[in-house]
């Protein structure tokens, strides 16, 4: 049974949508394993992180293609997933390091300023004992 035009360019689009959220996924992995340890826990966790991202992209075709997996489907998600990683992954990768560093910042600051008056009292009380 042939599929209709716009059902096809759906299934297309949600295809591209699929291989751009694999590669966010992947710099968010990058970023959160880091390059050093023992090659075995790196494997691991590469395998781990590949099966996650498949359950992922299997739940989120399931859902947007109603089970349509046709052979351009896994086309479109690898072509999309390389155009991520070749133009937009450095400028995301920068942006979330950006975002890491400035709420690394924030919450150091905020913990600071909310203890402060309890280092105060407790500081005093520690002084006269």
């Amino acid at each position: 049974m042939p599929l209709e035009i716009d059902l096809q360019l759906h299934i297309v689009l949600y295809s591209l949508l699929a291989g751009l959220i694999v590669g966010g996924l992947f710099d968010l992995y990058r970023i959160i394993r880091g390059k050093f340890g023992p090659k075995v826990v790196l494997i691991i966790q590469d395998i781990l992180f590949w099966v996650l991202c498949s359950i992922v992209i299997f739940v989120f075709l399931l859902y947007t293609n109603y089970g349509f997996f046709m052979p351009y489907v896994y086309l479109f998600i690898t072509i999309s997933l390389g155009l991520y990683l070749k133009v937009f992954s450095p400028f995301i990768l920068k942006l979330e390091m950006f975002l890491i560093a400035w709420f690394k910042i924030t919450l150091r600051v905020s913990f600071k300023h909310i203890f402060y008056p309890v280092r105060l009292v407790f500081g005093k009380f520690k002084n006269k004992i």
